[in-house]
C-alpha cells in the first residue's frame, strides 16, 4: 500500500481538506457525512488487529499536534461590569431583584441620567425588552430602532428616561 506524503507547511485545516479529497477520489464517494463514519467504523476494525496502523495514526496526531500553533492566553480586558456604579439617590434601599422585570425609571433613580447606560449594559437583550416595553408604556408612539439589537434597546430607554444627550 502506497502513502501518500503531505507537506508539512500546511496548516491542519489544509491537510484535512487535501486529506479529505483525496479519500473521495480514491474511493469515489461524495457524501462527507457517510465517508466520515465509514472511515471511522474501519479504522476501529483496523486498530484492532494493527499494531502498525494503530502506532501510524499516534505518529501523524503527534506531528499535526506539534505543528498546530499554541495559542496565547487573551489578556482579559475590564468589562462593563468591572467598572463600579456608585447609587447617588436617596431612598433607593430596596435591592435589585434580577427576577424582576427591568425598571429603567428606578436605576435612573438610582444611578442617574450619567449612569443610566453603563447600568443598563450589565443586562441582557431579554430584560432589556422588558424595560423597554415598560418604557413604551410610558410614551406611547415610541419604539427603539430594533428591538433585537441591545444598542438601540439602551439607546432607546437612556433617550427616553434620562433624555436626549445621555
Amino acid at each position: 500500500m502506497a502513502t501518500t506524503s503531505t507537506p508539512v507547511s500546511q496548516t491542519v485545516q489544509q491537510r484535512a481538506v487535501s486529506a479529505t479529497s483525496q479519500l473521495r477520489t480514491i474511493l469515489g464517494l461524495d457524501d462527507l457525512k457517510l465517508l466520515s463514519v465509514a472511515l471511522t467504523e474501519a479504522a476501529i476494525e483496523e486498530l484492532r488487529f494493527s499494531p502498525t496502523f494503530t502506532a501510524r495514526i499516534r505518529a501523524i496526531y503527534d506531528e499535526l499536534a506539534a505543528a498546530k500553533p499554541k495559542r496565547t492566553p487573551r489578556v482579559r480586558l475590564s468589562s462593563v461590569n468591572d467598572v463600579k456604579l456608585v447609587p447617588i439617590g436617596e431612598g433607593y434601599d430596596r435591592p435589585i431583584d434580577p427576577s424582576a422585570p427591568l425598571d429603567p425609571y428606578f436605576l435612573n433613580g438610582l444611578y442617574g441620567a450619567n449612569q443610566l447606560r453603563l447600568a443598563l449594559t450589565r443586562y441582557s437583550v431579554a430584560k432589556l425588552k422588558e424595560g423597554a416595553a415598560a418604557v413604551e408604556q410610558k410614551n406611547p408612539g415610541t419604539k427603539p430602532a430594533s428591538k433585537a439589537r441591545k444598542d438601540s434597546l439602551i439607546d432607546y430607554i437612556v433617550e427616553m428616561v434620562a433624555g436626549p444627550g445621555y
